[in-house]
C-alpha cells in the first residue's frame, strides 16, 4: 500500500476542473475535490471513508486508516465559508458515493491522471 501523505501530494498534482465538484481554482487545487479523493485514497491505503457535516449543508469526505484521520483535501478548508463538524461524521460505502453518476465520472478521470502520473514516475 501506498503511503497517504505521497499519495496526497500525488493528488495535487492531479486535480482539475474536470475532477471538481463545483468551482475550482489552480491555486486552491484540493477545491471540491473531497469526494473523488476520498475514494482514491481508500483504492490506494485502505480504511474507510466518511462523511462529516459542513455548516453550510455540505459535506465532506475524507479517511480513516488504521484510526488516523486522513483528509487529501483538507487544504481547501481555508479557502472555503463553511466549517466541518468532524464530531458527526459517519461512514459511506463506495458504492454509495459511486452511485451518483458524475462523481463516477470524476474518480475516473483522477484515478486515471494518477495511474499515468505513477507510471511516468517508475520509468523516470
Amino acid at each position: 500500500m501506498m503511503n497517504s501523505t505521497k499519495l496526497i501530494e500525488l493528488l495535487h498534482r492531479c486535480y482539475g476542473a474536470d475532477t471538481a465538484c463545483g468551482e475550482w481554482k489552480p491555486t486552491v487545487p484540493a477545491l471540491n475535490q473531497c469526494a473523488v479523493a476520498a475514494l482514491v485514497v481508500q483504492d490506494m491505503c485502505g480504511g474507510t471513508i466518511l462523511r462529516a457535516p459542513m455548516s453550510d449543508g455540505d459535506g465532506h469526505y475524507y479517511n480513516a486508516i488504521n484510526g488516523e484521520h486522513v483528509d487529501p483535501t483538507e487544504s481547501q478548508l481555508e479557502h472555503i465559508d463553511a466549517t466541518v463538524d468532524f464530531g458527526k461524521a459517519s461512514p459511506r460505502t463506495r458504492q454509495y458515493i459511486l452511485s451518483y453518476p458524475d462523481t463516477m465520472r470524476r474518480y475516473s478521470i483522477l484515478l486515471g491522471r494518477l495511474s499515468a502520473l505513477l507510471t511516468a514516475e517508475e520509468q523516470e
